[in-house]
Order: structure tokens, then C-alpha cells, then sequence
């Protein structure tokens, strides 16, 4: 049966796979699921912000650990589109203009 697939099919069943595991609110996602929304995240914020290297790292991990911790692990802390599968705001998070930097609060 799987001969009747090409690798572009294969690909295209695995992606939209993929989609769907992250269409799902954020207290149900799982723990390495949450991590990943962070990471690309942390990534669009660096971006947006041009945050140092340094400080998105120090950013990551600061909510990788509040992920673990499972201080930000319901949707009351985090503004998650299950649509587009990505991570809108954290509620705790603050933005320094000033300073460009990202201050996490608990």
C-alpha cells in the first residue's frame, strides 16, 4: 500500500499530521509540544524586537523552565492560536522599550 505514495505525498501526510497535533488548546498540549511553541516564539520575538542572541536565549529558557515548572501551563497565562498553532502572548511577560529586553513575571 505504501507504494501507491510518492515522497512528495509522504511529506504532505507527515506535515499536515504534524499541523494537527498543535490544534489543540494549550493546557492540552504536551510538554515538548509547549516547548516548541516557545521556541518558535522566542524566535518570532527576537525577530520582531531584534533581541540579542544572548537575550533570547536567557529568554527561552527562563519560559522552557516555567514550562517544566508548569507555571505557565494553562491558558489563563497563555494566549495560544489552536488555528494557526502558535503563541499570540504570555500574559507575564512584560516588553522593556527602553531597554529591549523581555521581562518575565511571576
Amino acid at each position: 500500500m505504501i507504494d501507491d505514495f510518492d515522497d512528495d505525498d509522504i511529506e504532505k501526510i507527515l506535515e499536515e499530521t504534524n499541523i494537527q497535533i498543535y490544534k489543540t488548546r494549550w493546557s492540552r498540549l504536551s510538554e515538548s509540544l509547549k516547548l516548541n511553541r516557545i521556541h518558535k516564539f522566542v524566535k518570532f520575538l527576537k525577530n520582531k524586537h531584534n533581541l540579542t542572541k544572548e537575550h533570547s536565549e536567557s529568554l527561552r529558557k527562563e519560559l522552557f523552565n516555567a514550562v517544566k515548572n508548569r507555571i505557565i501551563s494553562k491558558s489563563e497565562y497563555v494566549e495560544y492560536d489552536e488555528d494557526n498553532c502558535k503563541i499570540l502572548s504570555i500574559g507575564c511577560l512584560e516588553y522593556n522599550n527602553n531597554d529591549n529586553i523581555f521581562l518575565f513575571k511571576v
